[in-house]
């Protein structure tokens, strides 16, 4: 600015050398009105330097005025046009001069050194809602905050997963040109509840805890407002909420060779988790060295090789730290001996022990005696039972109990357990699954509850389990004073079915034709990719161009060998639909052609409809030496449609 003062100063000097009669007052206004925009414009820019925020700012008439935090103030108008000048007077004509001689061309100045830049005023103002900007006459633009600038930052993501009943803490940072702050915060969900601890008298830092009574449903649209105000200003942050998620991405029961080897187990997970793998199982399985809204996630288990029997064990995923979501896993893995034999019987009729016992020593609280019937006193008169008397009513259940042992059930394959039982009063049993030896406590209700009576009663039982080392099944005797009687006690595993598809092609994508084909004047083809049942793949068409005399005159014929036989189970399923309504009769054949018996009319629509053997075959018509089945199309001009047709032998 020290130009532009001296600039100042030589207009002064040269004006106090003109005439009395010449009137400077308009120079001296514009003078001092650039001063004051010159002095308004340091004002905004050392406030924009030193980080000052705007406290007012008001419109006037022709400009604004503006205070700042600190106190200084700036006064910004709007310039003015200048009045036009008076013209000057004409100058008199000059006298001619004589004309001179032509001088010589004189040599290439010097050129004159850059002059100092020029002083920048303020060309406008917008004023917007946080924050007001300047622009400069140089193009310069920079803007200054209204009110104290205030901001919050969270320690991690506006997301946050919640589990249920449980906490959750997020730390804070606010940032705030004046203080003390005041936060507070407001839930918009009854089962969640938010509370702000603040570090210190300052507000600054600090963590908001927020806890769930509930499970967080993500179409709750759950989230805490947090209100932060410094006197100055105020501003609102949400912290948004999702539930904790633990999904099964593929099957829950992983099969493994003898070989051993890795072992993946996917899933989906939005929260931290855990793998848990039993004791007894370790020495074989080991979580294999790896990398860690829902994402996908994969664990790699290491599995040893077996040489022993088929094994299998529960590997359980679970939330931490809370452990409120869990996955089980059940790893089976195939063992060089097969499998371990899955029978355990005992029918009292010897002495034999080695797979029952009792709580039948003093220290267990109770006097337990065992002993056997005579023989007649088994089940229906038969042979002989076991008699297990609890002589007191001890103070729990499990003070006196009859184990029953069985070979080690492998997670989730199907067992059945029966026996016939009795008692001299009417008595409740509860069971236990146990471990490897009697007491050994794993989970409750092995095989049910079991209501005994003075009258023999056989009892059964059919299902799962999910545990690993299961080995005892407990009888809780402790509730009743009462002689109980067993017998003819069973536990096995249960053998699946074998299911043997019997017919190719059936979803028509390939060309294969050994399964079916045409008899009669009808038409056999198929659709476009894409128009099967569902919207996908082909299906084959059967076209009845008019109608027939006999229904049989059209027909679309499934066959197959080897031929039915009976007494075997089969499953048969069909989808078909037509181009009109129609319904349709089917025929068990022995070979295509050869008619054997009647079956079950069907009813066909516009839209795909899945028949299966209920719909089909009548109660006692599958016949032996059945090897076809056809269906009638020879009363309705249409074309029908047939897709995913299977054909399962059970065995």
């Amino acid at each position: 600015m020290k130009k532009f003062l001296l600039f100042v100063a030589a207009i002064v000097l040269t004006l106090s050398g003109c005439s009395e009669d010449y009137n400077d007052a308009p120079v001296w206004d514009s003078i001092n009105s650039l001063e004051k925009r010159v002095s308004a414009l340091e004002t905004v820019q050392r406030a924009y330097e030193n980080n000052l925020f705007i406290k007012t700012i008001t419109e006037t008439a022709n400009g604004y005025n503006i205070t700042f935090s600190d106190g200084s103030t700036a006064t910004i108008t709007h310039g003015n046009d200048g009045a036009t000048g008076a013209p000057g007077a004409p100058g008199q004509n000059g006298e001619p001069g004589a004309t001179g001689a032509q001088g010589e061309k004189g040599e290439t100045g010097t050129p004159g050194a850059p002059g100092e830049d020029g002083d920048t005023l303020i060309e406008s103002i917008v004023i917007g809602t946080d924050e007001v900007t300047f622009t400069l006459t140089d193009g310069t633009t920079f803007s200054i905050p209204i009110g104290a600038p205030l901001s919050i930052a969270f320690d991690e993501e506006d997301l946050v997963v919640l589990e249920p009943y449980a906490s959750h803490e997020i730390g804070y940072t606010v940032t705030s040109a004046t203080g003390p702050v005041t936060i507070e915060v407001i839930s918009s969900l009854q089962y969640i509840t938010a509370e702000v601890t603040p570090d210190d008298e300052s507000g600054l830092t600090g963590h908001i805890r927020i806890s769930t009574t509930y499970w967080v449903n993500e179409y709750d649209n759950g989230k805490v407002v947090v209100i932060v105000t410094n006197g100055d200003k105020l501003i609102m942050r949400s912290i948004r909420f999702e539930g904790a998620g633990l999904y099964f991405d593929d099957n829950s029961t992983k099969d493994a060779s003898a070989e051993g080897g890795e072992v993946a187990l996917e899933f989906l997970s939005n929260t931290a988790y855990e793998v848990v793998i039993p004791s007894e199982a370790q020495s074989w399985i080991s979580v294999a060295p790896q990398t860690r809204a829902l994402e996908e996630q994969t664990i790699t288990l290491q599995l040893e090789p077996n040489t022993g029997h088929n094994r299998s064990a529960v590997v359980t995923v679970r939330s931490t730290p809370d452990h409120y979501l869990s996955l089980q896993y059940i790893i089976r893995q195939a063992g060089d001996l097969g499998d371990i034999p899955q029978v355990s019987e005992q029918d009292f009729e010897t002495d034999d022990a080695s797979n029952w016992t009792t709580t039948d020593t003093p220290e267990n609280g109770v006097n337990v005696t065992v002993g056997y019937t005579a023989d007649g006193g088994g089940y229906q008169g038969q042979g002989r039972a076991l008699t297990v008397t609890s002589d007191n009513v001890g103070v729990n259940m499990w003070d006196a109990q009859f184990f029953f042992k069985i070979p080690e059930a492998i997670p989730g394959e199907e067992y059945t357990f029966s026996m016939d039982v009795r008692s001299d009063a009417p008595a409740r049993i509860d069971t236990q699954t146990q471990g490897a030896n009697p007491g050994d406590y794993i989970y409750w209700d092995a095989v049910g509850m079991i209501y005994s009576n003075t009258e023999w009663q056989h009892y059964t039982w059919t299902g799962t389990t999910d545990y690993s080392n299961f080995q005892n099944i407990s009888f809780l005797l402790g509730s009743t004073a009462t002689t109980y009687y067993f017998d003819n006690i069973k536990w096995e595993k249960v053998v699946p079915p074998v299911f043997t598809e019997m017919f190719v092609n059936g979803d028509f994508e390939g060309d294969d034709e050994t399964n079916y084909q045409m008899s009669g004047s009808g038409a056999l083809g198929y659709t476009a990719d894409g128009e099967g049942a569902g919207g996908t793949g082909r299906a084959v068409t059967v076209t009845n161009p008019a109608v027939q005399a006999n229904f049989y005159d059209v027909q679309f014929i499934l066959k197959w060998e080897p031929v039915m036989v009976d007494g075997e189970y089969y499953d048969l399923s069909v989808d078909i639909r037509a181009d009109v309504p129609a319904t349709i009769g089917t025929q068990a054949q022995s070979a295509p052609n050869l008619y054997m018996n009647m079956m079950k009319n069907l009813n066909i629509t516009t839209e795909w409809r899945t028949f299966t053997t209920s719909d089909i075959f009548m109660s006692g018509n599958v016949v032996d030496g059945m090897g076809a089945i056809s269906f009638d199309l020879g009363l309705t001009a249409t074309t029908f449609y047939f897709d995913n047709i299977s054909l399962v032998k059970r065995e």
